[in-house]
């Protein structure tokens, strides 16, 4: 399974509208086939498209219906361009309710040369449905979580990426994938890449889209996995500062697209050193912050961090008496806490360092 760690993940920051307003420019066309996916799938009635759900299945519907629109070809391990997958839900590591049956959707934008192994340009496309464990919600009721950004502007990319491809006719294969059932554990992405493993030719190399559609102030873009191939450096200097995100995109694949090969550098595993811990304390972190600590940038209801007090922006520098540096100290200092146990908190907040009492 050695392509899985080829991955070049790319995601953006909060901001307004990258998708569109870069398309509506130059190509209104492309505007309005990017608006049409994202206001499809994220619309009331597909219900926030959660695993498992009608709503996920009417998304899937949809999206087989695009990949034949696009005169993709079905993939062997998705014949009528679904792969099914089932998979158990867990509450720290113990199985809860019943098993959830997932439908990755999936075709090929087939390549001059089928003996070159193929590319993967994915995007999740399953949400939150009406709520749950990772939902910001503040109501008490439930409510839709239409997901447009994460994740429907990812697939909307895809499928433009899967467009323009079709047309250019690469040389290798590309397997273009809309994944289900990452919000709840990257369960479509695991199994398809098990099955993609399996096969005798391997992909290459993949290219992974999540939340595409805004970009912060700061204008940043995220790219992950970038040392696991000498290719992904020159591919991003080739590609250079494109005004249009999707444009970035194309030329990284093209790129890759004309060598014979996609040299892997192995890197270390963080899997193996990555802290075990029994509480949370209910924040997303704000990935994209690469200063000193962990930057907040939302809590949930009725988790530690909300009953602490904690904010949107605060930076988290200390849990206890652990340091909390970046990401893996955060980990780390939840690793030494157990359920019901009382400490503190240390943030920094507009400059001024608090210390509030928390209970996991």
């Amino acid at each position: 399974m050695g392509f899985l760690n080829r991955v070049l993940a790319l995601a953006l920051a909060v901001a307004p509208g990258l998708v569109f307003a870069q398309a509506e420019g130059p190509n209104p066309k492309v505007a309005r086939r990017l608006r049409a996916d994202v206001f499809t799938l994220a619309d009331d009635a597909m219900e926030g498209r959660k695993v498992g759900t009608r709503g996920e299945r009417m998304a899937a519907d949809y999206l087989t219906g695009r990949m034949a629109k696009l005169k993709l070809v079905p993939h062997e391990l998705a014949p009528a361009f679904r792969s099914t997958f089932t998979a158990q839900p867990k509450v720290h590591g113990v199985a809860h309710g019943a098993p959830v049956t997932g439908t990755n959707v999936l075709g090929v934008v087939r390549g001059r040369r089928p003996e070159l192994a193929p590319l993967v340009v994915g995007a999740h496309y399953d949400h939150w449905g009406w709520g749950g464990e990772g939902s910001l919600y503040r109501g008490k009721d439930s409510a839709i979580h239409n997901g447009a950004d994460d994740n429907a502007s990812g697939v909307s990319a895809v499928l433009e990426l899967a467009y323009r491809l079709q047309r250019a006719k690469p040389n290798r294969s590309v397997i273009v994938v809309a994944f289900s059932g990452e919000e709840q554990g990257l369960w479509g992405s695991n199994d398809l890449a098990k099955k993609l493993a399996a096969l005798p030719v391997k992909p290459a190399a993949m290219v992974n889209m999540d939340m595409v559609g805004r970009l912060g102030s700061t204008r940043q873009l995220a790219l992950y996995g970038v040392g696991t191939s000498p290719a992904w450096p020159e591919a991003l200097s080739a590609a250079g500062a494109h005004e249009k995100f999707r444009d970035l995109v194309e030329t990284v694949l093209r790129q890759l697209d004309e060598r014979t090969e996609v040299p892997f550098t192995k890197t270390k595993s963080s899997a193996s050193d990555t802290p075990r811990f029994k509480v949370t304390l209910g924040v997303v972190p704000d990935y994209l912050y690469d200063g000193q600590g962990m930057r907040i940038d939302g809590t949930t209801d009725g988790k530690p961090a909300a009953r602490a007090g904690l904010q949107r922006g605060d930076v988290v520098v200390a849990i206890g008496w652990h340091p909390v540096a970046g990401m893996t100290g955060y980990m780390e200092a939840l690793s030494k806490f157990a359920s019901g146990q009382e400490t503190t908190v240390t943030v920094l907040r507009d400059g001024v360092k608090l210390v509030l009492p928390l209970t996991f």
